[in-house]
């Protein structure tokens, strides 16, 4: 059986997408199928980027194998719609062979139409209901644009009379008593300004209509390529949830979370010290909640918290600036992105990994995230405290492979980890029960399932 799979991603990269499609390709490969990955760069030869993901290159143990193709990076310009004509196409997988697509892009629609007439089947894989990420950021957008702009006070009055109102009292300090005066209209205090508040600015006004366009444009995308495909395939309950209503009839659809290697294809890790007391491993962008565990870092102490991940300078400077903050700088480490088969070695020196994922204002994160780091921390036996979501409730059960805590708040946060971390019993239990679940989610069971599924299509 042979696939064909397009996403615009450059190779190697250590993001979670690209970790996440090559182990899923390697995957296919050992259950027997023939991946042909086409992306926009390659950095390395085909092998060398297979074995930076720890995949091994060539065929697999049953049979099937694995290339690696870069097709440039204008997937928009006629030159992509020639390079994957359906001539190509069905040169590449044949007739019966499959498309295998996860974007919500431009390119998408036209490329499955041409698979389509090469003789070829279509698996589409979400990780989200996409146009209600976009519909999210217009909601945002538009907030922001209606709010008025902050009124602005001075505490002392033109009289030079303070006018400090105390939290919780009506009309500010005084006695108990009932004077007539107190039934009568309270004037505006002289010392706020009354001034009407000015209008969002044009740039605001602009960017939500944009948004808005865009939210018509995704959602229409993300129909046709729904019409279009011959079966589904959801990393999570609410993503399925959201499609399949849009899924052509009689289209098949399924559920298959992201997977992890096992401790017995990784590094052995056995006898390192536990010098990392709290680690995190991820992107470092507001809706993954690294925020909030560094503001709940103030009371684990004298914990050190270890964080490893993509993230732009911006969002450096902004955790230190947090960190600074909260008074936990010195015991905040950040650190760059490793490769995938590295990783491992920090997990065997951590006590506790952390997911901070938010409930709050991020929908990709209360509904639709499949977390790499939650399988893998899982599968190298590192006790876990993550929030309580249920997009994470559809993988683990709290208590048992992990500890589960209310989202967007430091307190639980930190109160979850001081208990780990001060439960050596605890994180024994926990480590068991996270390794014997971790292997019902493996790249080689995810890519059985997808090749048994397109089987049956």
């Amino acid at each position: 059986m042979k696939f064909l799979y397009f996403y615009r991603v450059p190779l190697p990269d250590p993001r979670a997408d690209a970790i996440q499609i090559v182990s899923t390709c390697a995957g296919i490969a050992r259950a027997g199928g023939d991946v042909d990955l086409c992306v926009e760069t390659l950095r390395t030869g085909a092998a060398e980027c297979l074995a930076y993901y720890g995949a091994s290159p060539g065929r697999g143990e049953g049979g099937g194998r694995v290339d690696i193709a870069a097709i440039g990076t204008h997937w928009s310009w006629p030159l992509f719609d020639w390079k994957t004509r359906a001539s190509e196409l069905k040169r590449l997988a044949g007739p019966g062979g499959f498309l295998f697509v996860r974007e919500v892009r431009p390119y998408v629609p036209g490329l499955m139409a041409r698979a389509h007439a090469a003789g070829l089947k279509v698996l589409f894989e979400a990780h989200n209901v996409s146009a209600s990420l976009v519909r999210e950021k217009e909601r945002k957008a538009s907030e922001a644009a209606a709010s008025p702009a902050p009124r602005t006070f001075s505490m002392v009055s033109p009289e030079g009379k303070t006018a400090l109102k105390l939290v919780g009292e009506e009309g500010g300090h005084h006695d108990d008593h009932h004077d007539d005066h107190h039934d009568e209209p309270e004037a505006t205090p002289p010392n706020v300004d009354t001034t009407p508040a000015p209008p969002p600015p044009e740039a605001s006004v602009k960017e939500t209509r944009r948004l808005a366009r865009k939210t018509g444009e995704r959602t229409a995308l993300e129909r046709a390529i729904l019409a279009a495909a011959d079966g589904l395939i959801c990393t999570q309950r609410a993503t399925l949830d959201g499609l399949k209503p849009l899924l052509k009839k009689g289209a098949p659809a399924t559920v298959l979370g992201n997977g992890t290697r096992l401790p017995g294809s990784v590094p052995a890790s056995e006898g390192r010290p536990k010098d990392i007391d709290v680690l995190y491993c991820g992107s470092l962008k507001p809706w993954k909640g690294v925020d909030t565990l560094v503001a709940a870092m103030q009371t684990v102490f004298p914990y050190k918290l270890t964080v490893v991940g993509p993230g732009t300078k911006d969002d450096v400077a902004r955790l230190q600036q947090a960190a600074l903050a909260v008074g936990v700088l010195e015991r905040l480490k950040i650190l760059p992105p490793v490769a995938p088969t590295e990783v491992w070695g920090l997990y065997a020196r951590a006590k506790v990994g952390v997911i901070p994922l938010p409930d709050q204002g991020y929908v990709e994160a209360r509904d639709f995230t499949s977390p790499l780091k939650l399988f893998e921390m899982m599968a190298a036996g590192l006790p876990i405290v993550c929030s309580r979501l249920k997009s994470l409730q559809e993988y683990v059960n709290d208590g048992r492979e992990v500890l589960m805590v209310t989202a967007d708040d430091p307190r639980p946060l930190a109160d979850g980890l001081k208990r780990l971390l001060a439960d050596e019993r605890l994180r024994d239990a926990m480590s068991s029960a996270a390794r014997a679940r971790a292997s019902e989610f493996t790249w080689d069971g995810r890519g059985r399932k997808i090749v048994s599924f397109a089987e049956a299509i």
